[in-house]
């Protein structure tokens, strides 16, 4: 599997839907009347019960989407793991704690 350094389309697109899904899920919830036990619910608190689950399940699907098709190198990464290759002096942050640990150790 090849990683790419931009994030796929459909994953952009289900990011922005439950962006979208939470922003209606807040207005509904501030506009909608006080809720107490023993309440029969509305069709404002099933509507909203709804779409909880509903971003429920595109954040499962996006999970599983990141699952399956792995996770984006931004270029930054990419610079940094080359200019790490690149070194012939073996400064490493583990090699350095490493060191540090044994010596402790000692």
């Amino acid at each position: 599997m090849t990683r790419q350094l931009r994030y796929w389309t459909t994953a952009k697109v289900l990011h922005w839907i439950i962006v979208m899904l939470l922003i209606v899920q807040y207005a509904i919830g501030w506009f909608m009347p006080d809720i107490h036990r023993g309440m029969k619910p509305g069709e404002a608190m099933t509507f909203h019960i709804s779409i909880g689950i509903s971003i429920l399940a595109i954040i499962l699907l996006r999970l599983i989407w990141r699952v399956a098709y792995g996770a984006t190198v931004s270029p930054q990464q990419v610079a940094r793991r080359k200019a790490l290759a690149a070194r012939e002096e073996p400064t490493d942050a583990r090699l350095r704690l490493h060191c540090t640990f044994m010596e402790f150790c000692q």
